[in-house]
């Protein structure tokens, strides 16, 4: 199947609508499309034949992974399996070598883990030097890895690694109990709760009990999530030593049993922070180090660290946690991971910078940054007009719309191609077939959901798979002409 780039040209209705998001939907196209439909572990049979196959007949993640690996194509995964569904790895970690999107139902409903009973220590997932620079996780939960560095994820450097509406949880190494990024990482609408960083598992650093940027070329933006109950001897919840920046977030109840209960930041990082609430943690001051603020946080124990000053650029900043941010209990609050709403009276409400909706945040917030909606995903960001401080707005409304997309050739080849569309999220299907003049449209897009797009040319060499997702923070891929369709259009209905 051919690796396409594709132009876009939108109603002028839905430019405003996306602009919301991202300017445009990331759409992203592939090699070739593998559909986990079994929750063992095994291998591929024959690497690079271009079928997800184990000696059994079945298609397993990790022969899925594997198969992506052998060939230089941006290949997707998807899940057909019934049900709420773990998947126990037990042949050690699931290493990405190339461009790849995974792409799970729901961090609620697939759950990827080291099985209890491994008998040997190894992290979840592993990204090796420069395998690409977009690959995607979305839509699961990483559990119960252990390993030295990164014992949910590993990111090694030259990578640009996006992660999607992960929970992250129970996860424990030395250094990075979740993630360790040594790259470039994006995480939004994601959880890390409950992960570790133990020096049993080293040499006794024990430092980022949720994520730690090993070094000074390692950069991670957080928005619309939350790190809470992970542990370690600095920054339990964040250790720094590269670019972080942290926009609507929620860091709570984290602990450190040295510095830095939340964030520690060495000299030389550099921490910006945005409408993120950070505090009520344990065993230490909430932040060690130097902070840049950018405005409109609340940070309940400013101790040990500076940049933060109360009333000064709408921050609301108190020593002994003094504030209380007035949090509720940790839980899915209608969505698909866990997080703390904010409950009536909390000084987060209405308190944060519309920048994150309307957009124009200052630097070095990404200025295509738009957050249309909470952690929670179908939960306006600007509930009341106004945005809330955290990762989780107060009295927000469900969002719901549908859009429909026509793919427009000018070109005969493409006549008669099969067309399918696949919403993820709940496998299920539409099916269309290309006019004689290679165009095609599809409507009832809910345009909440990721989708795979399938084009099955008759003519060898016009086949496609693209991926689209609506939602996204960030714009994967630059938009290019394609030498197939001159135009794509797309339209909202309510």
């Amino acid at each position: 199947m051919k690796l396409l780039k594709i132009s876009l040209r939108a109603a002028a209705f839905l430019v405003l609508f996306l602009c919301a998001i991202s300017a445009a939907p990331a759409q992203n196209q592939f090699g070739k499309l593998f559909t986990v439909n079994d929750s063992g572990d095994s291998r591929d049979a024959v690497p690079g034949n271009g079928v997800c196959l184990d000696a059994s007949g079945k298609c397993t993640v990790r022969a899925a992974i594997e198969e992506a690996n052998s060939a230089p194509d941006q290949d997707a995964i998807i899940f057909d399996l019934p049900g709420n569904v773990i998947i126990d790895l037990s042949l050690g970690e699931l290493v990405i070598s190339s461009n790849l999107y995974i792409i799970g139902p729901s961090a609620r409903k697939l759950f990827i883990q080291r099985i209890h009973s491994a008998s040997t220590n190894f992290r979840v997932f592993h990204v090796t030097p420069n395998a690409g620079v977009s690959i995607n996780l979305r839509g699961f939960s990483i559990s119960h890895g252990q390993a030295a560095r990164g014992g949910g994820i590993y990111i090694e450097s030259g990578n640009i690694v996006n992660l999607t509406e992960l929970a992250i949880h129970s996860n424990s190494a030395e250094v990075g109990g979740a993630i360790a990024n040594a790259g470039t990482l994006n995480m939004t609408r994601s959880s890390l709760s409950s992960n570790a960083a133990l020096t049993t598992l080293g040499n006794g650093a024990s430092l980022g009990g949720g994520l730690i940027n090993l070094d000074a070329s390692s950069k991670a933006t957080i928005s619309n999530s939350t790190l809470t109950m992970n542990t370690s001897t600095s920054g339990g919840g964040i250790f720094n030593n590269g670019t972080l920046i942290l926009v609507n977030n929620t860091l709570t109840n984290n602990g450190a049993t040295v510095r830095g209960a939340s964030i520690a930041n060495e000299p030389g990082g550099v921490v910006s922070v945005l409408n993120t609430i950070i505090g009520r943690d344990l065993f230490s001051s909430s932040l060690a180090g130097a902070f840049v603020s950018l405005g409109n946080n609340i940070i309940t124990d400013a101790r040990n660290s500076s940049g933060f000053t109360n009333g000064v650029g709408g921050d609301q900043v108190s020593n002994d946690n003094a504030i209380n941010p007035l949090l509720g209990a940790f839980s899915y609050n209608g969505g698909e991971t866990l997080n703390f709403p904010l409950l009536d009276g909390s000084p987060a409400i209405n308190q944060g910078n519309s920048c994150v909706f309307t957009g124009g945040c200052p630097a070095p917030v990404p200025s295509n940054l738009a957050l249309r909606y909470d952690q929670r995903k179908n939960y306006s960001r600007r509930a009341d007009n106004a945005i809330d401080v955290g990762a989780v707005e107060y009295n927000a409304g469900i969002l719901t719309s549908r859009t429909s997309i026509g793919f427009i050739s000018g070109r005969a080849r493409r006549s008669g191609a099969s067309v399918i569309l696949t919403r993820i999220t709940t496998n299920e299907k539409q099916y269309q077939i290309a006019n004689p003049f290679g165009n095609f449209r599809i409507q009832n897009i809910i345009d909440l959901d990721p989708y795979i797009l399938e084009i099955k040319s008759k003519r060898a060499g016009q086949s496609s798979i693209f991926v689209l997702e609506f939602d996204k923070v960030f714009p994967i891929f630059p938009i290019r002409p394609d030498p197939f369709f001159s135009e794509i259009e797309l339209s909202e209905q309510r």
